[in-house]
């Protein structure tokens, strides 16, 4: 049963043996909060593997982009004289940006996913573990079936046992009933 509101599940488990009732329940739990945090753990570090490689990836270009702003600017110490050179220059100043932006934008999701991992870390608390219980739920239902029996036998018994009668009262409630009409 799930309730809407609270986003609480409650799991109930009938079966001849109460025993095996708590067990099934028990594992039925395990397997649950197994599966989510394997799940919840593939999807991070999924995530994490892809984001981890993309910033290396991104890490080298930045490297060498520097490197072509470095060379560039340690060959053409007076860049303002020529617009070719201008141009160049912008072009890799642009490239370097970029990467940057790249990088530090990578290195945001992954601290994020890190924090989603804390954040949604309890997934299933459990509030009570099935057990065995203490007294038998059949017990009582024999008890009732049996009571009811006996009732509906003594009852049948009497209806046959006056029968006679019976039949003879109603009888004189039908001729009775048709002189009044």
């Amino acid at each position: 049963d799930l309730d809407i509101q609270t986003k609480i599940l409650t799991v109930k488990v009938q079966m001849p043996e109460s025993q095996l009732a708590a067990d099934v329940a028990n594992n039925l739990i395990q397997s649950l909060d197994d599966y989510l945090n394997t799940k919840r753990k593939s999807k991070a570090s999924n995530q994490m593997f892809y984001i981890e490689k993309r910033i290396h990836q991104v890490e080298d270009s930045l490297v060498i982009a520097e490197e072509n702003l470095k060379a560039f600017r340690t060959r053409n110490r007076v860049v303002l004289q020529s617009p070719d050179l201008e141009l160049e220059q912008d072009r890799l100043v642009r490239s370097v940006n970029i990467l940057q932006t790249v990088y530090v934008e990578l290195t945001r999701q992954k601290e994020l996913i890190k924090l989603d991992e804390i954040r949604e870390t309890p997934v299933l608390n459990v509030r009570e573990i099935a057990k065995d219980p203490v007294e038998k739920v059949n017990a009582r239902r024999r008890l009732k079936f049996s009571s009811s029996m006996f009732v509906s036998f003594a009852l049948s018994a009497m209806y046959f046992m006056f029968l006679p009668e019976i039949k003879i009262i109603t009888k004189k409630i039908k001729e009775s009933f048709q002189k009044a009409v």
